[in-house]
This record gives C-alpha cells, structure tokens and sequence, in this order.
C-alpha cells in the first residue's frame, strides 16, 4: 500500500505513471502540440521519471533537445530501477521552497511531523508546493496553496485514491 504522499503526487502530476515506461506519449504528443500552437502553456509533458531526470541533472534549457535527451535517460532509468524506487528517489530530490529539499525536511518544517504521520490533506498542500514553490509556499501564500491543494484531493478523489 503507497502513502497518501505518493497518491498525492501521481494524482496531480503523472496519472499514468504505473502503465507508462519512462515516457507518457499521448501526454508529450499533446505538450508537443501545445508548444506548436502555443495554446496552453501551464500543460507539461513531463512524466514523474522525466522530472526526476531534470531535478538530477539540473538541466531545465527549453530546448528540443534538452528534451529528446531527457526522454533518453527517463526510459534508461525506468530499466535501472522499478517504479517504488523512482518515486521515492523524487520525493527525496524535489525542492518545497524555504530551503526544504525532499519531503521529509517538508513535512518537518511545514506541519513538524514525519511523512508517514501526515494527514491526506496534509500530503497534499506539500504536494501542491512542486508545482511552482514560492507561488505555492503555505506559509507566504495559504491561499494559493489551499486552491492547488483542493484540486490534488479533487484528484485523489476522481482516480479512486479518496473515498467521499
């Protein structure tokens, strides 16, 4: 059984991520599309594993090719190490904002707990904070943390992770 944190993140960021190997074609396909037409463009392409890729290297240059080479290593990763390890290894990587790298330092400075003690709303105002981390800090900016946390439960609760 995954931690709320987990059901959290997949929830909001990565649907698919435990029927894809590394890459969300249609995903990227419609990205792809959305870059073209210019359309959208608060919709992203990268899976989970593609955004651990990019926190590892610190590569973020939007380019193609950055891009091409980030899908590369995603797939080569999703060989190396199995879905549990992925997700763990970017729940320990990602920046929270207020100099809080990885969930844990998260869930101690946010709401002074360890991960495993943290509320299904608790799980999701830290995951809401990945999405742009001064924007959605839930110290400087409750509210905006608090729009983005509620659709991460809205989530949660339409992809069978939340009961009523």
């Amino acid at each position: 059984m995954r931690l709320p944190i987990s059901n959290a993140f997949i929830a909001i960021e990565d649907h698919r991520f435990y029927k894809h190997r590394g890459i969300d074609f249609l995903r990227t396909g419609k990205a792809a599309v959305n870059y073209l037409l210019r359309t959208d463009r608060r919709f992203g392409g990268s899976t989970i594993t593609q955004q651990l890729v990019k926190n590892l290297t610190g590569e973020n240059a939007p380019t193609w090719q950055r891009k091409v080479q980030e899908i590369l290593w995603a797939r080569d990763l999703e060989r190396k190490l199995d879905k549990t390890e992925i997700l763990e290894l970017y729940l320990n990587v990602v920046h929270f904002s207020d100099q809080c790298d990885g969930i844990a330092s998260a869930a101690e400075h946010y709401f002074s707990k360890s991960v495993q003690d943290l509320t299904t709303e608790e799980c999701a105002a830290i995951i809401a904070i990945t999405n742009n981390p001064s924007y959605y800090n839930p110290i400087r900016h409750p509210e905006n943390n608090r729009t983005r946390r509620d659709l991460i439960l809205s989530q949660m609760y339409v992809q069978g992770y939340l009961d009523e």
